[in-house]
């Protein structure tokens, strides 16, 4: 992967200059063609989606136990000068039950009360299971239509936020690319900016020692931060201030 130093410590010092700094070492690839108005100070924002989301994987730096509020979402915040909610749920996705009883995502969104200015919708690798003989658990007419009751339902919900797809990533690079086609679709068709991680390479072959956490095969302290950094530099391409 072609990721500088400079980049590295971009993602690990957490301030907006370091981090925009940092990504002008990378390809300046648009995540969509779309773009959003930037979030007026302390706008309230909500990440919603699975564990990536969640923070699982990332971990006390002194005594290594989990501590999932070093994940990105919980540390974006401060990049976007905005009030962050996260709702992640380990295991969910749009067709997916969360590990926790919660369900999908449309089920989950319907719990959602609050008011927001920026919704982002992120993954679901979840989506992608197989069986043991390598079939998909959920067939692409049920994905479509999953993602299709969640989005439609979001649209009428939260008239007044902005809504991003993040699509599904993972550091050992590629990912859910089945998923990932078929969300990106979905997105075209509602006219909601998609942040495409994998054609962006936010991740590739070769990153998973240096990005992911060896135990679950989530993102590390330093896996988080990178997505953290990617998607501060793809909010501000889709907010026209980069």
């Amino acid at each position: 992967m072609t990721f500088s130093r400079r980049a590295l410590l971009a993602a690990s010092t957490g301030t907006a200059a370091a981090v925009a700094a940092g990504f002008m070492a990378q390809p300046a690839m648009a995540a969509t063609t779309l773009t959003i108005k930037p979030l007026a100070p302390k706008a309230p924002m909500l990440i919603f989606g699975d564990s990536y989301v969640q923070g699982v994987g990332a971990t006390d730096p002194t005594t290594g136990a989990d501590l999932k509020t070093n994940g990105w979402a919980y540390k974006v915040g401060p990049l976007l000068n905005a009030t962050v909610t996260v709702n992640g749920q380990r295991g969910s996705g749009y067709c997916n039950p969360a590990l926790y009883g919660s369900g999908g995502y449309y089920d989950r969104l319907t719990k959602v009360t609050d008011i927001y200015d920026l919704i982002v919708l992120q993954g679901s690798s979840n989506d992608d299971k197989t069986t043991s003989t390598g079939a998909y658990i959920y067939d692409d007419a049920t994905l479509r239509a999953a993602i299709e009751k969640a989005l439609t339902y979001a649209h009428g919900k939260f008239l007044r936020a902005q809504l991003v797809m993040l699509g599904p990533c993972s550091p050992s690079g590629g990912g859910a690319t089945r998923a990932n086609g078929l969300l990106k679709a979905a997105a075209a068709a509602h006219a909601i900016p998609y942040i495409d991680t994998i054609v962006q390479k936010w991740f590739v072959s070769g990153d998973y020692k240096l990005f992911a956490n060896q135990v679950n095969g989530h993102p590390n302290n330093q896996g988080h931060a990178h997505i953290r950094s990617a998607f501060y530099r793809d909010y501000q391409v889709l907010t026209g201030s980069l």
